[in-house]
């Protein structure tokens, strides 16, 4: 196995979160040979230092040392699934399954609530909902949204602790708390607390799920105590391999959402296919998905070969991820 590696920069257009703010972003692109299939495949690996993933820099020279992170590691499994699909002659994104993304909202300080209307025509059905830090334009939003029947998900990335999110949830009135669909991450994950809370409103584990057992092995395991403390289980391909997450879903019990790491637009394609992937599995299991994240940042080639309908990714035909063109143009390096 071969890998080459190209560094980018991703510009953002507003304020990602409270941890980032607009800052530059840096990843890099991998393109790996695979000589049992005789064809190539591509991730990205996009470190969100943040949430607790390491550098970049550390992140390439394990792998350069045949050593993986859970960046690293689902990296090469994507980068395996695109060479596999192009060993076989199709697409990663074949097949006849509906889905829709949310609307992500990184800046409830900056939202026009004007915009909603459009949102709303442009085919979305779900807000996502960057919370915790500026109470009242996002309850505004959360209002807004209401009032034209569109869901929120309100995703506070555990930056509040639990007495902070207690006082926060107190505005909550029964009648606005309808329009949640889940919220995400509210404080540390705490099975006991989250039970509780998660029997008021349904809880959604994201990134705290690296609180579960094994989950730098790869290969994190939900226990009985976790089980009831959440309703929704967030997947992000790039950190987390999408077959083990259902395999410890609880089969039926949990929903699962498919989202992008907002990373460069190849792992928003590869989240796309995995999306699409549990989708066509698990119908009643899988929600709307939380894929279109490519806009956050600065157009690029790869962001403009990307399109949306209808809510739905309109990926790039071909074989694999499509970007025939795009790879041929970039100045690879051995790693």
């Amino acid at each position: 196995m071969k890998i080459w590696i190209h560094r980018y920069q991703l510009q953002p257009l507003l304020r990602l979160n409270s941890f980032s703010g607009d800052q530059t972003r840096e990843g890099a692109l991998i393109r790996v040979e695979y000589p049992d299939l005789g064809c190539v495949g591509h991730a990205d690996i996009h470190p969100w230092v943040e949430l607790g993933d390491e550098p970049l820099e550390k992140q390439l020279l394990k792998l350069s040392n045949q050593m993986t992170t859970p960046l690293t590691k689902q990296s090469l499994y994507l980068a395996r699934e695109e060479a596999l699909a192009r060993q076989l002659g199709k697409s990663l994104f074949q097949g006849s399954v509906h889905l829709k993304n949310n609307f992500t909202i990184t800046d409830a300080l900056n939202f026009d609530l004007k915009s909603l209307e459009q949102i709303q025509s442009q085919g979305f059905e779900v807000l996502k909902l960057k919370a915790g830090i500026y109470p009242s334009p996002e309850f505004s939003i959360i209002k807004a949204a209401q009032r034209l029947g569109l869901r929120v998900r309100l995703d506070f990335n555990a930056k509040l602790n639990k007495f902070a999110f207690e006082d926060y949830f107190k505005h909550f009135s029964t009648g606005l708390l309808s329009g949640v669909e889940y919220i995400e991450d509210p404080f540390t994950y705490d099975p006991v607390s989250w039970n509780r809370l998660n029997q008021q409103v349904p809880l959604a584990l994201d990134n705290e799920i690296k609180a579960l057992p094994g989950f730098l092995e790869g290969e994190f395991k939900m226990t009985e105590k976790d089980f009831g403390a959440f309703s929704v289980l967030v997947v992000k391909p790039a950190r987390v391999n999408v077959d083990k997450a259902l395999e410890q879903s609880g089969a039926k019990t949990l929903k699962i959402t498919v989202t992008s790491y907002m990373d460069h637009p190849v792992g928003v394609l590869h989240a796309w296919g995995q999306a699409l992937k549990v989708k066509e599995k698990f119908p009643h299991q899988g929600l709307q998905a939380g894929c279109a994240t490519y806009g956050l940042y600065k157009p690029d080639d790869f962001s403009q070969s990307i399109s949306m309908q209808e809510a739905m990714i309109v990926a790039p035909t071909g074989l694999g991820l499509g970007l025939d063109s795009l790879w041929e143009k970039l100045p690879w390096q051995p790693i």
